[in-house]
């Protein structure tokens, strides 16, 4: 059977998500660790591997994948520019109650006791986080927020919202298809302490493509994201600090989350209500 043949069975996008993974994390891996030795372990080294990974062994791979679907790739990526400002708007607005909200349960999930083992694993991955994403000056910055939001904003959505979403909304329901290649998105990331994180904003990128027939949505998104995470760092501003909840368990806590929980749901509201009619793909 030839991959023209295979690319319509239920199997094949989640043979291209292992591909892929395979491509990135290994193949991609060892060619840099060859490339640059052990200069590899240098922030700014390891910012390069991660760019040029996504570009290379996600984004190109993912583009010719796409080749035996259709001819036109503007249709099945969603490249459609017709985005209303209204949709732009809502779309953040739901952006920003929902990174509170998971923000909130993370705060809760960080109650939970860990192993001694865990809780160090965690504080490795944390630290490793921030080499990455922190910047010393304006064009550090720059570089940093090219690597860390640029970077993903177009590989990763063309990727799982792209391809990915696009399959599975041939095997599957729409809301399925999205739900699921969210939920795959959260897991790809290999962060066990922010995977409820990475699952809800995964999930609302997919909604938010689905429904606006424009992966450029997501794909602002996705960027602004990333991008604000990396300008609070900058400027020694912890995430979590933002809320300032204080007990998790309070009153006040469950104040924020009725509030941010309301927000959310009337963004979703007028994104629906402001949302041209789809354009599927078949």
């Amino acid at each position: 059977m030839n991959l023209i043949q295979y690319k319509d069975k239920k199997s094949y996008p989640y043979f291209i998500l292992v591909l892929i993974l395979f491509l990135y994390q290994i193949i991609g891996s060892t060619f840099f660790y060859i490339l640059f030795g052990e200069k590899i372990e240098n922030r700014i080294y390891e910012m390069i591997t991660l760019m040029f990974s996504q570009f290379i062994f996600i984004l190109l791979p993912i583009l010719f994948f796409s080749t035996f679907e259709t001819n036109d790739l503007k249709n099945f990526f969603r490249l459609n520019f017709k985005i209303k400002f209204s949709q732009i708007i809502f779309s953040l607005i739901g952006l920003f109650s929902l990174s509170q909200i998971l923000g909130i349960f993370i705060s809760f999930q960080d109650t939970i006791p860990l192993p001694e083992w865990l809780s160090n694993f965690r504080s490795m991955m944390e630290n490793k986080s921030k080499n990455i994403t922190t910047a010393n000056s304006i064009g550090e910055l720059f570089f940093v927020i090219f690597v860390i939001a640029i970077t993903p904003a177009i590989c990763e959505e063309i990727f799982f919202r792209g391809f990915i979403q696009r399959k599975f909304e041939k095997i599957y329901t729409s809301t399925f298809a999205y739900v699921l290649s969210g939920t795959i998105f959260g897991i790809y990331h290999f962060n066990p302490f922010h995977i409820i994180g990475l699952i809800g904003l995964g999930i609302y990128f997919g909604f938010l493509v689905y429904h606006s027939n424009s992966i450029f949505l997501s794909m602002i998104a996705h960027f602004l994201n990333n991008t604000f995470a990396v300008i609070l760092l900058y400027f020694g501003i912890d995430e979590s600090s933002i809320m300032s909840i204080g007990n998790i368990f309070s009153i006040e806590t469950f104040f924020y989350l009725l509030i941010y929980s309301l927000v959310f749901v009337f963004s979703i509201f007028y994104f629906l209500k402001f949302t041209a009619k789809k354009n599927i793909y078949e």
